[in-house]
């Protein structure tokens, strides 16, 4: 596939777990992957998965996914605490994604908008087969592009607020022959 693709196209790769401490198969994919020149990421349900890439593979991006949980024939290895937990993406807190990917059909739902609203994770939505949700996908796409543009805005308002007080704390300064302070701000910025 990574032959194939070579790159072309970003490619999301779902991977589907074994649900077992045994992480050889993430270990396997990610080696694969570490050579690859096209943009790349994983996906799984499993938390333990996710969790794995975020050590094997620091600098792939790594992604939760999850859905209601609802449907106890294919969710029957799972206890009840077990779909609670990754229906309301408790299981993000040990994953640590670095985006969610949420199934349309459950969309909208409390813990999908505050990974996205909250946490400020890219929210990824699947599989979009109708119009209806098609549109319901663009919405909460449309929704995140606005809100990360609102949050730079205020970020980057804040922070020309902060360069004018700097600059005139260190106009004071520098007659007096001492150099500006860094405030928090700045700290750790380049």
């Amino acid at each position: 596939l990574l032959g194939i693709v070579d790159g072309r196209v970003p490619l999301i790769i779902e991977v589907k777990s074994t649900w077992s401490d045994d992480h050889t198969y993430e270990r396997n994919i990610a080696a694969a992957l570490s050579g690859y020149q096209g943009d790349v990421a994983v996906m799984s349900f499993d938390p333990d998965s996710v969790t794995a890439f975020r050590y094997l593979a620091p600098s792939l991006p790594h992604g939760l996914v999850a859905e209601r949980f609802d449907d106890m024939q294919h969710w029957s290895e799972l206890s009840a605490l077990q779909r609670f937990a990754m229906r309301h993406l408790l299981t993000a807190a040990i994953a640590r994604p670095n985006f969610i990917a949420y199934d349309i059909r459950a969309l909208p739902a409390l813990a999908p908008g505050i990974a996205r609203d909250v946490f400020h994770l890219p929210l990824l939505t699947w599989t979009v087969r109708t119009e209806a949700e098609k549109a319901n996908a663009e919405r909460f796409a449309q929704e995140a592009r606005l809100q990360e543009q609102q949050a730079r805005e205020e970020r980057n308002k804040a922070l020309r607020a902060q360069v004018v007080q700097l600059a005139a704390a260190a106009e004071g300064q520098i007659d007096a022959g001492d150099r500006p302070a860094r405030t928090d701000a700045f700290a750790g910025r380049v």
